[in-house]
């Protein structure tokens, strides 16, 4: 399974969405590794279905 180039894609869209919104840059980290998460478990969802 090769998830490397989804993995990057989603961490590019969530840091300027993160801007944008002007979510504090310390708590960056935590709410990108919060989004691939919860990002995870959805399509964990999505493809047992």
């Amino acid at each position: 399974m090769f998830t490397l180039p989804i993995t990057c894609s989603a961490e590019d869209i969530s840091r300027p969405t993160l801007q944008r919104w002007k979510y504090p840059p310390d708590k960056s980290a935590e709410a990108i590794e919060l989004v691939m998460k919860q990002a995870e478990t959805l399509s964990n969802a999505w493809t047992s279905a």
